[in-house]
């Protein structure tokens, strides 16, 4: 909150850790020049960040540019390769999945999830 961001994560990267974050910490890290950090650390970050990783964007209507940029940076870690497993999700009520296509990163829509009819018709649900 406010820029203050913790430090802890970082000292023990073979742990589990849940990151949670704004558009401007993360994706800045993730893209090797980290918002409010010095520029000597700016390549831990985008290392920890960019392997071994699930990344978990919600209401990502409201992400604007960083959703592309979301979209492209699976699209560099599926074409370069990565350190483990490295995915990505995006949650959203309202996603225009054409917003993530980007030149390396063509989704496979056929993973989409969402209400089922049985879901919809579901009292609680409405």
């Amino acid at each position: 909150m406010g820029g203050a961001v913790s430090e802890r994560w970082e000292s023990e990267p073979e742990k589990d850790y849940i990151i949670i974050g704004t558009q401007d910490q993360l994706l800045s890290r993730a893209l090797n020049r980290g918002y409010g950090m010095s520029r000597y650390r700016w390549s831990i970050d985008f290392a920890l960040l960019n392997n071994d990783c699930l990344w978990v964007m919600d209401e990502v209507q409201l992400m604007g540019s960083g959703l592309r940029t979301t979209a492209q940076l699976q699209g560099f870690r599926n074409e370069f390769r990565t350190y483990g497993n490295s995915a990505s999700l995006w949650m959203s009520a309202t996603l225009d999945s054409e917003l993530l296509k980007t030149v390396n990163f063509q989704p496979d829509l056929d993973k989409v999830h969402g209400l089922t009819e049985p879901d919809k018709a579901n009292p609680k649900l409405k």
